[in-house]
C-alpha cells in the first residue's frame, strides 16, 4: 500500500496535548501562587487589625477605669473635707472629742486618697505638684487636730476652741477646695480629650473594619474566582482530552478508536433493524511521493483538504473517520443495497481527483477504495475492515483511482500478501537476497566503466523477485535502512571479489531511496561498509532521485557534500521526471546524471525526446557533468546519443542485469579469447 506511515500527523498527536496540558498546570500553579500569597496578606492584615483593635478596646478599657476612679477619690476629698468642717464645728458647738477624732480618721482616709490618686496620677507635671500640695494641706490639718485634742485634755475645751481660731482652719480648706476643683477640671478635660480620642478611634476602627471586610470580601471573590477557572479550565481540559481520544489531530475526523465504537453501535441497530451497513476503506495514491518530493508539511495540507472534501460526499448521519496515514473510512448506515455504495464512491473519487490549490502551487491525487458491507461481508468491525483493506488492494491492482467490491477471490490476495511480508522480513534478516549488475559502458569505446548493482530476491520456485515489487514493500514494513546496509555490504564485498579475481577495477552503483539519503545515519553505514571491505569512496557510486533533493533540500546537500569529501560518485537516476530545477541543482556535488528510460524510448522519431534528450545533454554538459542514457535498447539509439555526445549508456542492448559471474566473463572472456565483441574489455590500468 502507497502509504505515509510517517507522516508528521503521527508525530503530532500527543506533543500539542502534552505541551496544552503542562501549559494549563503552570497557569493553574500561577494563579494558586497569587491567590495563596494573596489570601496570606489579607490574612496578616486582618490580624494586625485585630490585634489593634483589642488593644485599643483594653486601653480604653483601662483609662475608663481609671478616670472613673479618680473622679471618684476626687468625690470623696471633697466629701471628707466636708466631713472634717462639719466636725470641727460640731466640737466647737457640743465640746466632744469625738468629733476631733472623726476629723483625724477622715484625714487619715483623704491621705490615703491623696496617695492613691498620687500613684494613678496624671501626665501633667501641674496636676501632680497640686496633688502633693494637697496631701500637705491635709497633712498639716491632720497635725493641727491631733495638736487641739491634746490641747482639749490638757487645758479644756476653752483653750482648744482659741486654739482654732488662731489656725484660721477655714482658710486651708478653702485652699483644699480650690486644688480638688482644679484636679475636677483637668480630670474633666481629660476625660473629654479621651472621649475625642476615643471616638477617633472609633471611626478609625469603623474605617479599619470595613477595609477588613473589604479584603475579605475579595479573599473570598478570588477563591472563588480562582476555583471557578480552575473547574472551568479542567472541565475544558476534560473536553479536550475527550475530543483528542476520539478524533484526529491533523484532519479532526474521528479517529480509528471512535471509528470502533461507532461501527459497533451501527451494526447493532442495523441487525436489530435487519438493515444494512457499508464501510469504504480509501487510501490515497501515490500519496507517499508527496511527502517524499515537497515534505510532510505540504502533506499534510493536502490529507487535511482530502478530509474536508470526503465529509461533502456523504451524509450528517454518515461517518468519516481517519484510520491512519492516508487512509480514511466511511460508515455508511441504512442502505438499500450496494449501488447506494458504489454512487458514495465515485463522488469520493471524483472529489479527491479535483485539483489542490495549496501555497499557489496545483497538486492531484486520486484514491482507491474497497468496500465491504455488513452483513454480507463480516459481522463486526475487524472483518468488515480487512475485506474492505482487501479490496482496496483489488482496486490498487486494477490501475488505482476506482473503487472495488470485496470477494472472496480477494481474501486469498490478502493471504498471500501477508505471506510475502512474512518472508521478506526473513529474507532480509537471513540476507537471503541477491544483487544481479547491469554494465554501463563507454560511449565511445564501449568498455565497460561502471556497472549498477539490482536488488532480486529469490522464490522458492526459483523466480526472482525485481525491485519494483519489493521496495514499495520495504519502505512500507520500515526496513529501508536495513535493506541499505545489506546493498552497500554486498556491493563493497563483490566489488572486492572481482578485484581478487583479476577484474580492471570500475565502479560499482547502487540506488539510495530518498528516506535512506536523509538518514542521520546513512553517512556512518556508507563508511563501515567501505571500511570493512577496504574499498576507496572513488569506487562507490551513489544513485539519488530528484525527488530527494525537494524533500528535504538543505539536510539533503550537506549530507551529499559529506559523501562527496568522502571521495564517492555521485549521479542523478531517473533525471527528467521530477521537479528538480536547473538552479539548484548547480549547487550540489554532483558527478553524472542519468536521463530516464522514457525519453530514450522515443530516439530517435519521437521529436519531444529529441528535443528533451539533447536539452539534458548540454545542460549537463555546461554544469560539468557526465551523461548516461537508461534503457538503451536499438542500435538506432546508440548512433543518435553518441552523435549528441552522451557518454555512457546502459540498456539492455548492452546487457540485462546478470549474476556477478556473468559480468566477470563479459569482461576477462574477450580478453582471454583475443577478440572482441559487443562489450570490449577495459583498458589495462592499475588494479585496486
Amino acid at each position: 500500500m502507497e502509504s505515509s506511515r510517517h507522516s508528521s500527523k503521527t508525530q503530532g498527536i500527543t506533543r500539542p496535548q502534552r505541551h496544552q496540558r503542562n501549559d494549563s498546570a503552570r497557569a493553574l500553579s500561577r494563579r494558586h501562587l497569587i491567590g495563596f500569597s494573596f489570601a496570606a496578606v489579607v490574612l496578616a492584615a486582618n490580624a494586625l487589625l485585630s490585634h489593634h483593635t483589642v488593644l485599643e478596646l483594653m486601653n480604653a478599657q483601662v483609662s475608663g477605669d481609671v478616670s472613673l476612679t479618680i473622679t471618684g477619690i476626687l468625690k470623696d476629698l471633697r466629701a471628707d473635707a466636708t466631713q472634717i468642717e462639719d466636725a470641727r464645728r460640731r466640737y466647737i458647738l457640743s465640746g466632744k472629742l469625738d468629733h476631733l477624732h472623726q476629723a483625724v480618721e477622715r484625714l487619715s482616709a483623704s491621705l490615703e486618697h491623696t496617695q492613691r490618686l498620687r500613684t494613678l496620677g496624671s501626665d501633667g507635671q501641674r496636676e501632680i505638684a497640686q496633688i502633693d500640695r494637697m496631701a500637705l494641706l491635709l497633712s498639716n490639718e491632720a497635725q493641727s487636730l491631733r495638736a487641739l485634742i491634746e490641747t482639749h485634755q490638757a487645758r479644756g475645751r476653752p483653750a482648744a476652741i482659741r486654739a482654732i481660731r488662731e489656725a484660721a482652719p477655714a482658710e486651708q480648706f478653702a485652699q483644699i477646695d480650690r486644688l480638688l476643683a482644679s484636679l475636677t477640671a483637668a480630670e474633666a478635660d481629660g476625660m473629654r480629650q479621651r472621649s475625642e480620642a476615643s471616638k477617633h478611634r472609633a471611626a478609625l476602627h469603623i474605617v479599619t473594619s470595613w477595609v477588613a471586610n473589604g479584603f475579605n470580601v475579595g479573599l473570598l471573590a478570588l477563591i472563588m474566582y480562582l476555583a471557578y477557572r480552575e473547574v472551568r479550565e479542567r472541565r475544558a481540559s476534560e473536553l479536550l482530552l475527550r475530543f483528542n481520544a476520539t478524533h484526529d489531530s491533523l484532519t479532526n475526523l474521528m479517529n480509528r478508536h471512535a471509528l470502533a465504537e461507532r461501527v459497533n453501535l451501527a451494526l447493532a441497530r442495523a441487525g436489530a433493524n435487519s438493515s444494512k451497513v457499508g464501510l469504504l476503506f480509501l487510501d490515497l495514491d501515490r500519496f507517499k511521493h508527496i511527502n517524499d518530493t515537497l515534505g510532510h508539511e505540504i502533506g499534510d495540507l493536502v490529507l487535511q483538504e482530502v478530509a474536508a472534501r470526503l465529509l461533502r460526499c456523504v451524509r450528517k448521519s454518515d461517518f468519516v473517520a481517519r484510520q491512519g496515514g492516508d487512509e480514511f473510512v466511511a460508515l455508511i448506515e441504512d442502505i438499500a443495497d450496494q449501488a447506494v455504495l458504489a454512487r458514495i464512491a465515485e463522488t469520493m473519487l471524483t472529489e479527491v481527483a479535483r485539483p489542490i490549490l495549496i501555497r499557489d502551487r496545483e497538486f492531484r491525487v486520486t484514491a482507491s477504495i474497497g468496500i465491504s458491507s455488513f452483513p454480507d461481508h463480516g459481522g463486526d468491525l475487524q472483518v468488515l475492515l480487512k475485506n474492505a483493506d482487501i479490496a482496496m488492494y483489488r482496486a490498487k491492482d486494477k490501475g488505482k483511482n476506482t473503487y472495488q467490491f470485496y470477494s472472496i477471490r480477494e481474501d486469498r490476495h490478502s493471504l498471500r500478501r501477508l505471506d510475502m511480508e512474512a518472508a521478506l522480513r526473513r529474507a532480509i534478516e537471513s540476507e537471503d537476497l541477491l544483487m544481479y549488475y547491469q554494465p554501463r559502458v563507454c560511449a565511445s569505446t564501449h568498455e565497460i566503466v561502471a556497472v549498477e548493482g539490482l536488488l532480486r530476491w529469490p522464490q522458492s520456485d526459483s523466480r526472482l523477485v525485481a525491485p519494483g515489487q519489493v521496495i514499495p514493500l520495504v519502505e512500507e514494513l520500515g526496513l529501508t535502512r536495513q535493506l541499505g546496509i545489506w546493498a552497500l555490504r554486498t556491493a563493497c564485498a563483490q566489488h572486492a571479489r572481482w578485484t581478487r579475481e583479476g577484474m580492471p577495477a570500475m565502479r560499482v552503483a547502487i540506488n539510495v531511496s530518498p528516506r535512506q539519503l536523509i538518514d542521520t545515519e546513512f553517512v556512518s553505514d556508507v563508511r563501515a561498509a567501505l571500511d570493512e571491505r577496504g574499498l576507496a569512496a572513488r569506487w562507490l557510486e551513489l544513485e539519488i532521485t530528484e525527488g530527494v533533493m525537494m524533500r528535504e533540500p538543505q539536510k539533503a546537500q550537506a549530507i551529499l557534500e559529506e559523501l562527496k569529501s568522502m571521495g564517492a560518485y555521485i549521479s542523478v537516476d531517473d533525471f527528467g521526471i521530477g521537479y528538480s530545477s536547473m538552479a539548484y541543482l548547480k549547487q550540489l556535488p554532483l558527478d553524472c546524471l542519468k536521463i530516464d528510460r522514457a525519453f530514450i524510448r522515443g530516439l530517435p522519431k519521437d521529436e519531444s525526446d529529441v528535443a528533451i534528450t539533447r536539452a539534458i545533454v548540454n545542460m549537463a554538459h555546461s554544469l560539468g557533468l557526465r551523461v548516461v542514457a537508461e534503457g538503451v535498447e536499438t542500435k538506432q539509439q546508440v548512433e543518435f546519443l553518441r552523435e549528441h555526445n552522451c557518454d555512457e549508456f546502459q540498456g539492455y542492448y548492452f546487457g540485462k542485469p546478470m549474476p556477478p559471474q556473468h559480468i566477470v566473463d563479459l569482461v576477462l572472456a574477450p580478453r582471454k579469447a583475443g577478440s572482441q565483441g559487443r562489450l570490449l574489455q577495459l583498458p589495462r590500468q592499475a588494479r585496486l
